[in-house]
Protein backbone atom coordinates (compact mmCIF):
# COMPACT_ATOMS: atom_id res chain seq x y z
CA UNK A 1 0.00 0.00 0.00
CA UNK A 2 1.58 3.58 -1.19
CA UNK A 3 2.10 5.47 1.62
CA UNK A 4 2.76 2.62 4.29
CA UNK A 5 6.33 2.64 4.42
CA UNK A 6 7.02 6.33 4.61
CA UNK A 7 4.10 6.33 7.76
CA UNK A 8 5.61 3.83 9.53
CA UNK A 9 8.99 5.57 9.27
CA UNK A 10 7.61 8.78 10.11
CA UNK A 11 5.95 7.03 13.78
CA UNK A 12 9.04 5.56 14.14
CA UNK A 13 11.21 8.52 14.19
CA UNK A 14 8.75 10.52 16.29
CA UNK A 15 7.60 7.78 18.77
CA UNK A 16 10.62 5.48 19.26
CA UNK A 17 10.11 5.39 23.05
CA UNK A 18 6.62 4.73 23.28
CA UNK A 19 6.97 1.99 21.11
CA UNK A 20 10.18 0.73 23.04
CA UNK A 21 8.15 1.08 26.12
CA UNK A 22 4.87 -0.96 25.00
CA UNK A 23 7.70 -3.64 23.53
CA UNK A 24 6.30 -3.22 19.79
CA UNK A 25 9.13 -1.50 17.93
CA UNK A 26 10.57 -4.02 16.47
CA UNK A 27 7.61 -5.75 15.34
CA UNK A 28 6.49 -2.50 14.16
CA UNK A 29 9.41 -2.18 11.82
CA UNK A 30 9.74 -5.44 9.90
CA UNK A 31 5.92 -5.09 9.25
CA UNK A 32 6.38 -2.93 6.45
CA UNK A 33 8.41 -5.05 4.25
CA UNK A 34 7.52 -7.20 1.54
CA UNK A 35 7.44 -11.00 2.19
CA UNK A 36 7.60 -13.66 -0.12
CA UNK A 37 5.59 -17.32 -0.21
CA UNK A 38 5.19 -20.19 -2.22
CA UNK A 39 1.36 -21.13 -3.01
CA UNK A 40 2.07 -24.85 -3.47
CA UNK A 41 3.96 -25.00 -0.16
CA UNK A 42 1.55 -23.32 1.23
CA UNK A 43 -1.46 -25.50 0.37
CA UNK A 44 1.07 -28.48 1.28
CA UNK A 45 1.32 -27.33 5.20
CA UNK A 46 -2.42 -26.37 5.32
CA UNK A 47 -3.07 -30.03 4.05
CA UNK A 48 -0.97 -31.41 7.85
CA UNK A 49 -2.04 -29.22 9.31
CA UNK A 50 -4.26 -29.97 11.85
CA UNK A 51 -7.32 -27.13 13.38
CA UNK A 52 -8.63 -29.21 16.52
CA UNK A 53 -4.65 -29.28 18.28
CA UNK A 54 -3.29 -26.56 16.14
CA UNK A 55 -0.38 -28.92 15.52
CA UNK A 56 1.38 -29.81 12.34
CA UNK A 57 1.60 -33.19 11.35
CA UNK A 58 5.12 -34.01 9.87
CA UNK A 59 7.13 -37.09 8.77
CA UNK A 60 8.61 -37.50 12.20
CA UNK A 61 5.55 -36.45 14.68
CA UNK A 62 3.94 -32.90 15.67
CA UNK A 63 4.97 -29.79 16.56
CA UNK A 64 2.98 -26.61 17.28
CA UNK A 65 3.62 -22.66 17.16
CA UNK A 66 4.31 -21.69 20.90
CA UNK A 67 3.68 -18.26 22.07
CA UNK A 68 7.96 -17.78 22.56
CA UNK A 69 7.88 -18.79 18.74
CA UNK A 70 5.50 -15.39 18.46
CA UNK A 71 7.69 -13.77 20.76
CA UNK A 72 11.25 -14.52 19.22
CA UNK A 73 10.53 -14.63 15.71
CA UNK A 74 7.46 -12.19 14.95
CA UNK A 75 8.71 -10.06 17.97
CA UNK A 76 5.01 -9.92 19.63
CA UNK A 77 5.19 -9.33 23.22
CA UNK A 78 3.53 -12.33 25.32
CA UNK A 79 3.79 -10.20 28.73
CA UNK A 80 1.06 -7.46 29.73
CA UNK A 81 -2.33 -6.89 29.86
CA UNK A 82 -5.17 -8.99 27.85
CA UNK A 83 -5.88 -8.15 24.33
CA UNK A 84 -9.42 -7.54 23.72
CA UNK A 85 -11.34 -5.93 21.31
CA UNK A 86 -14.60 -3.95 22.02
CA UNK A 87 -16.96 -0.44 21.72
CA UNK A 88 -17.22 1.04 25.26
CA UNK A 89 -20.31 2.20 26.67
CA UNK A 90 -20.84 6.07 25.61
CA UNK A 91 -21.16 6.64 29.52
CA UNK A 92 -17.75 5.06 30.05
CA UNK A 93 -16.23 7.23 27.00
CA UNK A 94 -16.65 10.29 29.06
CA UNK A 95 -14.63 8.91 31.83
CA UNK A 96 -10.53 9.41 31.79
CA UNK A 97 -10.24 6.90 34.63
CA UNK A 98 -11.81 3.75 32.66
CA UNK A 99 -10.51 4.82 29.24
CA UNK A 100 -8.13 7.06 27.60
CA UNK A 101 -9.55 9.86 26.03
CA UNK A 102 -8.01 9.02 22.69
CA UNK A 103 -10.67 6.34 21.98
CA UNK A 104 -13.13 9.07 22.28
CA UNK A 105 -11.03 10.97 19.84
CA UNK A 106 -10.49 7.77 16.88
CA UNK A 107 -13.78 7.26 17.25
CA UNK A 108 -14.76 10.87 16.67
CA UNK A 109 -12.48 11.02 13.79
CA UNK A 110 -13.69 7.23 12.19
CA UNK A 111 -17.46 8.98 12.41
CA UNK A 112 -15.85 12.07 10.93
CA UNK A 113 -14.59 10.09 7.69
CA UNK A 114 -17.50 7.78 7.55
CA UNK A 115 -19.48 10.94 6.58
CA UNK A 116 -17.11 12.21 4.42
CA UNK A 117 -17.01 9.41 2.36
CA UNK A 118 -20.36 8.29 2.53
CA UNK A 119 -19.58 4.77 3.77
CA UNK A 120 -20.66 2.52 6.98
CA UNK A 121 -16.45 1.65 7.40
CA UNK A 122 -12.90 3.38 6.86
CA UNK A 123 -10.75 1.29 4.71
CA UNK A 124 -7.21 1.33 5.19
CA UNK A 125 -5.91 3.49 2.54
CA UNK A 126 -8.59 6.02 3.72
CA UNK A 127 -7.17 6.04 6.88
CA UNK A 128 -3.75 6.42 5.89
CA UNK A 129 -4.58 9.25 3.78
CA UNK A 130 -6.13 11.10 6.08
CA UNK A 131 -3.55 10.78 8.79
CA UNK A 132 0.06 10.30 6.67
CA UNK A 133 0.29 13.89 4.87
CA UNK A 134 3.87 13.64 4.02
CA UNK A 135 5.91 13.29 0.77
CA UNK A 136 6.12 10.27 -0.84
CA UNK A 137 9.51 8.12 -1.16
CA UNK A 138 9.05 4.94 -1.29
CA UNK A 139 7.37 2.14 -3.17
CA UNK A 140 4.65 0.08 -1.59
CA UNK A 141 6.95 -2.12 -0.29
CA UNK A 142 9.83 0.15 0.58
CA UNK A 143 12.55 -1.73 -1.82
CA UNK A 144 15.32 0.66 -2.34
CA UNK A 145 14.94 -0.01 -6.30
CA UNK A 146 11.26 1.06 -5.73
CA UNK A 147 13.05 4.44 -4.05
CA UNK A 148 11.56 7.72 -5.78
CA UNK A 149 13.86 10.02 -6.78
CA UNK A 150 11.60 12.84 -7.73
CA UNK A 151 9.64 15.36 -5.72
CA UNK A 152 6.13 13.60 -5.46
CA UNK A 153 2.48 15.06 -5.15
CA UNK A 154 0.36 14.14 -2.64
CA UNK A 155 -1.58 10.97 -3.33
CA UNK A 156 -4.86 12.18 -3.37
CA UNK A 157 -6.36 15.85 -4.05
CA UNK A 158 -7.13 18.26 -1.15
CA UNK A 159 -11.14 17.95 -1.98
CA UNK A 160 -10.87 14.00 -1.67
CA UNK A 161 -9.40 14.42 2.15
CA UNK A 162 -10.93 16.21 5.38
CA UNK A 163 -9.00 19.83 5.23
CA UNK A 164 -7.75 19.61 8.07
CA UNK A 165 -6.31 17.08 10.58
CA UNK A 166 -7.44 17.81 14.34
CA UNK A 167 -5.42 15.19 16.14
CA UNK A 168 -3.02 15.03 19.17
CA UNK A 169 0.13 13.60 19.24
CA UNK A 170 -0.78 10.66 21.13
CA UNK A 171 -4.07 10.04 18.77
CA UNK A 172 -1.66 10.81 15.75
CA UNK A 173 0.34 6.81 17.05
CA UNK A 174 -2.95 5.35 18.47
CA UNK A 175 -4.29 5.88 14.96
CA UNK A 176 -1.18 4.28 13.39
CA UNK A 177 -1.55 1.50 15.81
CA UNK A 178 -5.23 0.77 14.77
CA UNK A 179 -3.63 0.83 10.98
CA UNK A 180 -0.76 -1.79 11.73
CA UNK A 181 -2.65 -4.28 14.02
CA UNK A 182 -5.84 -4.65 11.27
CA UNK A 183 -3.03 -4.44 8.46
CA UNK A 184 -0.01 -6.66 9.79
CA UNK A 185 -0.98 -8.53 12.87
CA UNK A 186 -4.92 -9.21 12.80
CA UNK A 187 -5.50 -8.45 9.51
CA UNK A 188 -9.48 -8.09 8.28
CA UNK A 189 -11.13 -9.79 4.91
CA UNK A 190 -12.88 -6.29 3.97
CA UNK A 191 -9.35 -4.54 4.67
CA UNK A 192 -11.38 -1.79 7.25
CA UNK A 193 -10.02 -0.01 10.17
CA UNK A 194 -11.66 -1.64 13.42
CA UNK A 195 -13.48 0.56 16.14
CA UNK A 196 -13.36 -2.13 18.21
CA UNK A 197 -8.86 -2.10 18.50
CA UNK A 198 -8.84 1.57 19.59
CA UNK A 199 -8.99 0.92 23.18
CA UNK A 200 -6.16 -1.30 22.73
CA UNK A 201 -3.97 0.77 20.72
CA UNK A 202 -4.99 3.70 22.80
CA UNK A 203 -3.33 2.18 25.64
CA UNK A 204 -0.34 0.97 23.58
CA UNK A 205 0.28 4.73 22.67
CA UNK A 206 1.13 5.45 26.12
CA UNK A 207 3.82 2.66 26.01
CA UNK A 208 1.54 0.56 28.10
CA UNK A 209 2.33 -3.37 27.07
CA UNK A 210 -0.38 -5.41 25.53
CA UNK A 211 -0.16 -8.96 25.60
CA UNK A 212 -0.34 -9.63 21.45
CA UNK A 213 0.88 -13.08 21.09
CA UNK A 214 -1.22 -15.12 22.36
CA UNK A 215 -4.69 -13.45 20.49
CA UNK A 216 -2.55 -13.93 16.98
CA UNK A 217 -1.39 -16.97 15.37
CA UNK A 218 -0.89 -15.75 11.91
CA UNK A 219 2.65 -15.60 11.52
CA UNK A 220 2.71 -19.01 11.08
CA UNK A 221 3.88 -17.90 6.98
CA UNK A 222 5.91 -14.40 8.23
CA UNK A 223 8.85 -16.52 9.40
CA UNK A 224 7.48 -19.83 11.71
CA UNK A 225 7.61 -21.68 8.23
CA UNK A 226 11.64 -20.73 7.50
CA UNK A 227 12.39 -21.08 11.02
CA UNK A 228 11.34 -24.62 11.41
CA UNK A 229 11.92 -25.90 7.59
CA UNK A 230 15.24 -23.69 6.77
CA UNK A 231 14.78 -25.22 3.04
CA UNK A 232 12.25 -23.42 2.59
CA UNK A 233 13.83 -19.87 2.88
CA UNK A 234 17.12 -17.95 2.36
CA UNK A 235 17.97 -15.80 5.08
CA UNK A 236 19.71 -12.27 5.20
CA UNK A 237 23.38 -12.53 6.82
CA UNK A 238 23.57 -11.49 10.49
CA UNK A 239 25.11 -8.07 9.98
CA UNK A 240 22.12 -6.69 8.01
CA UNK A 241 19.60 -7.56 11.00
CA UNK A 242 19.63 -5.01 14.05
CA UNK A 243 20.02 -6.81 17.16
CA UNK A 244 16.48 -5.35 18.54
CA UNK A 245 14.50 -6.19 15.43
CA UNK A 246 12.71 -9.78 15.59
CA UNK A 247 14.07 -13.02 13.77
CA UNK A 248 11.15 -11.76 11.10
CA UNK A 249 14.01 -9.23 9.78
CA UNK A 250 16.17 -12.24 8.37
CA UNK A 251 13.59 -12.81 5.88
CA UNK A 252 13.01 -9.57 4.82
CA UNK A 253 12.67 -9.29 0.65
CA UNK A 254 13.99 -12.64 0.94
CA UNK A 255 12.62 -14.68 -2.38
CA UNK A 256 11.03 -18.00 -1.32
CA UNK A 257 12.46 -21.52 -2.51
CA UNK A 258 9.68 -22.49 -5.37
CA UNK A 259 8.74 -26.08 -5.01
CA UNK A 260 5.96 -28.02 -7.01
CA UNK A 261 3.42 -28.43 -4.67
CA UNK A 262 4.30 -32.80 -4.53
CA UNK A 263 8.26 -31.41 -4.03
CA UNK A 264 6.63 -29.13 -0.85
CA UNK A 265 4.43 -32.63 0.34
CA UNK A 266 7.51 -34.28 0.40
CA UNK A 267 9.50 -31.72 2.60
CA UNK A 268 6.49 -31.70 5.16
CA UNK A 269 6.26 -35.67 5.33
CA UNK A 270 9.65 -36.99 5.57
CA UNK A 271 10.57 -35.19 9.04
CA UNK A 272 14.24 -34.76 7.98
CA UNK A 273 14.05 -30.65 7.10
CA UNK A 274 12.56 -29.65 10.42
CA UNK A 275 14.50 -27.93 12.78
CA UNK A 276 12.86 -29.05 16.49
CA UNK A 277 14.37 -26.41 18.68
CA UNK A 278 14.77 -23.32 16.27
CA UNK A 279 13.16 -21.07 18.32
CA UNK A 280 14.70 -22.47 21.86
CA UNK A 281 17.38 -20.25 24.08
CA UNK A 282 20.81 -20.96 22.45
CA UNK A 283 22.70 -22.72 24.62
CA UNK A 284 26.36 -20.30 24.76
CA UNK A 285 24.44 -17.23 25.87
CA UNK A 286 23.85 -15.67 28.83
CA UNK A 287 20.28 -16.23 28.97
CA UNK A 288 20.02 -18.93 27.79
CA UNK A 289 22.65 -20.20 30.42
CA UNK A 290 20.49 -18.71 32.59
CA UNK A 291 17.42 -20.09 31.57
CA UNK A 292 18.96 -23.52 31.44
CA UNK A 293 20.77 -23.66 34.77
CA UNK A 294 16.95 -22.37 36.94
CA UNK A 295 14.94 -25.28 34.91
CA UNK A 296 18.08 -27.88 36.03
CA UNK A 297 17.95 -26.63 39.60
CA UNK A 298 13.97 -26.78 39.61
CA UNK A 299 14.21 -30.46 38.48
CA UNK A 300 17.08 -31.35 40.54
CA UNK A 301 15.79 -29.76 43.72
CA UNK A 302 12.21 -31.84 43.02
CA UNK A 303 13.64 -35.03 42.46
CA UNK A 304 16.31 -34.73 45.71
CA UNK A 305 13.55 -34.29 47.89
CA UNK A 306 11.14 -36.89 46.73
CA UNK A 307 14.19 -39.32 47.25
CA UNK A 308 15.64 -38.07 50.72
CA UNK A 309 12.45 -36.26 52.08
CA UNK A 310 12.90 -32.25 52.58
CA UNK A 311 15.45 -32.03 55.38
CA UNK A 312 17.97 -34.09 53.90
CA UNK A 313 17.18 -32.45 50.15
CA UNK A 314 18.69 -29.43 51.61
CA UNK A 315 22.46 -30.78 52.52
CA UNK A 316 22.10 -32.87 49.13
CA UNK A 317 21.29 -30.26 46.82
CA UNK A 318 24.33 -27.92 48.64
CA UNK A 319 26.57 -30.71 47.65
CA UNK A 320 25.76 -30.75 44.22
CA UNK A 321 23.83 -27.25 43.49
CA UNK A 322 26.88 -24.47 42.85
CA UNK A 323 25.54 -22.26 46.11
CA UNK A 324 27.19 -19.61 45.20
CA UNK A 325 25.03 -18.98 41.63
CA UNK A 326 21.56 -20.01 42.84
CA UNK A 327 22.70 -17.25 45.61
CA UNK A 328 23.59 -14.38 43.20
CA UNK A 329 19.91 -15.67 41.03
CA UNK A 330 18.28 -15.15 44.51
CA UNK A 331 19.80 -11.66 45.02
CA UNK A 332 19.09 -10.75 41.73
CA UNK A 333 15.76 -11.54 42.09
CA UNK A 334 15.67 -10.10 45.33
CA UNK A 335 17.03 -6.70 43.96
CA UNK A 336 14.62 -6.85 41.13
CA UNK A 337 11.86 -7.42 43.93
CA UNK A 338 12.82 -4.59 45.87
CA UNK A 339 13.24 -2.31 42.61
CA UNK A 340 9.46 -3.07 41.72
CA UNK A 341 8.27 -2.61 45.15
CA UNK A 342 10.49 0.90 45.15
CA UNK A 343 8.32 1.93 41.14
CA UNK A 344 4.97 0.16 43.13
CA UNK A 345 5.67 2.71 46.22
CA UNK A 346 6.23 5.71 43.50
CA UNK A 347 3.33 5.00 41.62
CA UNK A 348 1.18 4.97 44.73
CA UNK A 349 2.46 8.19 46.07
CA UNK A 350 2.18 9.74 42.45
CA UNK A 351 -1.56 8.39 42.57
CA UNK A 352 -2.28 9.96 46.48
CA UNK A 353 -0.97 13.51 44.88
CA UNK A 354 -3.36 12.49 42.02
CA UNK A 355 -6.03 12.34 44.17
CA UNK A 356 -5.39 15.34 46.61
CA UNK A 357 -4.76 16.99 43.60
CA UNK A 358 -8.50 16.36 42.00
CA UNK A 359 -9.76 16.95 45.12
CA UNK A 360 -8.68 20.51 45.59
CA UNK A 361 -9.51 20.96 42.01
CA UNK A 362 -13.27 20.56 42.64
CA UNK A 363 -12.81 22.73 45.63
CA UNK A 364 -11.70 25.06 43.27
CA UNK A 365 -14.42 24.33 41.02
CA UNK A 366 -16.98 24.75 43.71
CA UNK A 367 -15.79 27.79 45.00
CA UNK A 368 -15.54 29.38 41.70
CA UNK A 369 -19.01 27.97 41.26
CA UNK A 370 -20.17 29.62 44.49
CA UNK A 371 -18.36 33.43 43.65
CA UNK A 372 -20.23 32.97 40.19
CA UNK A 373 -23.89 32.93 42.12
CA UNK A 374 -22.39 35.58 44.10
CA UNK A 375 -21.88 37.60 40.90
CA UNK A 376 -25.20 36.92 39.65
CA UNK A 377 -26.87 38.14 42.60
CA UNK A 378 -25.12 41.43 42.96
CA UNK A 379 -26.03 41.70 39.23
CA UNK A 380 -29.55 41.43 39.86
CA UNK A 381 -29.64 43.77 43.28
CA UNK A 382 -27.87 46.53 41.21
CA UNK A 383 -30.88 46.17 38.76
CA UNK A 384 -33.39 46.06 41.40
CA UNK A 385 -31.81 49.35 42.81
CA UNK A 386 -31.83 51.03 39.47
CA UNK A 387 -35.22 49.91 39.10
CA UNK A 388 -36.25 51.52 42.47
CA UNK A 389 -34.20 54.37 41.38
CA UNK A 390 -36.73 55.49 38.56
CA UNK A 391 -39.69 54.29 40.40
CA UNK A 392 -39.24 56.97 43.41
CA UNK A 393 -37.75 59.27 40.21
CA UNK A 394 -40.65 59.28 38.80
CA UNK A 395 -43.27 59.29 41.86
CA UNK A 396 -41.59 62.56 43.16
CA UNK A 397 -41.93 64.13 39.68
CA UNK A 398 -45.50 63.36 39.99
CA UNK A 399 -45.67 64.44 43.46
CA UNK A 400 -43.88 67.91 42.29
CA UNK A 401 -46.46 67.99 39.73
CA UNK A 402 -49.13 67.57 41.78
CA UNK A 403 -48.26 70.36 44.30
CA UNK A 404 -48.32 72.67 41.28
CA UNK A 405 -51.56 71.82 40.58
CA UNK A 406 -53.10 72.41 43.73
CA UNK A 407 -51.15 75.91 44.44
CA UNK A 408 -52.53 77.07 40.81
CA UNK A 409 -56.19 75.71 42.47
CA UNK A 410 -55.66 77.35 45.86
CA UNK A 411 -54.29 80.75 43.97
CA UNK A 412 -57.43 80.91 41.71
CA UNK A 413 -60.01 79.51 44.45
CA UNK A 414 -58.73 82.97 46.43
CA UNK A 415 -59.14 85.42 43.93
CA UNK A 416 -62.45 84.21 42.96
CA UNK A 417 -63.62 84.26 46.81
CA UNK A 418 -61.98 87.77 46.51
CA UNK A 419 -64.08 89.32 43.52
CA UNK A 420 -67.06 87.66 45.96
CA UNK A 421 -66.26 89.80 48.62
CA UNK A 422 -66.22 92.79 46.79
CA UNK A 423 -69.50 92.35 45.68
CA UNK A 424 -71.07 91.50 48.66
CA UNK A 425 -69.09 94.37 49.94
CA UNK A 426 -71.18 96.97 47.50
CA UNK A 427 -73.89 95.22 48.16
CA UNK A 428 -73.63 96.13 51.97
CA UNK A 429 -73.02 99.65 51.08
CA UNK A 430 -76.08 100.12 49.00
CA UNK A 431 -78.03 98.92 51.68
CA UNK A 432 -76.46 101.10 54.47
CA UNK A 433 -77.27 104.07 51.96
CA UNK A 434 -80.79 103.40 51.59
CA UNK A 435 -80.93 102.65 55.41
CA UNK A 436 -79.32 106.13 55.99
CA UNK A 437 -81.77 107.87 53.04
CA UNK A 438 -84.66 106.66 55.02
CA UNK A 439 -83.77 107.74 58.83
CA UNK A 440 -83.77 111.06 56.49
CA UNK A 441 -87.39 111.12 55.39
Amino acid sequence: MVGAIEWTKYIQKHFEHTLRSANIYGVVSVSCYLYHFDRDVWRAFCELWGPLTNTLRHGAGEVDISLYDLERIGGLPILGDVYEEFLPPNEDLMDAEKFPPTVLELLRIHAELCRFHKSNHVYWNWWLDHFYRGQLTWGAFGRESERRTSSNPPRISQRERLSTLNVTNIGELAAFLAFWLSRFVLPYRSEVIQPETFVMTSLMAKGQRISLAPTMLGYIYHGWLAEMFSTLYSQRPASECPADYPVLMRYVGMSAKWYTLSEARSIFRNGQSISFRASAFSEQSPKGRDLLNTIEICWLSSKVEEIFGPVEAVAKMEESVDVDRVKALSDQDLTCSSEIVRIEDGLNSLSNEAAKLKVKEQEILREEERIRKMREDLTAQQQNLKEAERTLKSSLDLRKQEAEQVKADLIKAGFFKLQDLEKENDRLKNLIDIVISFNNV
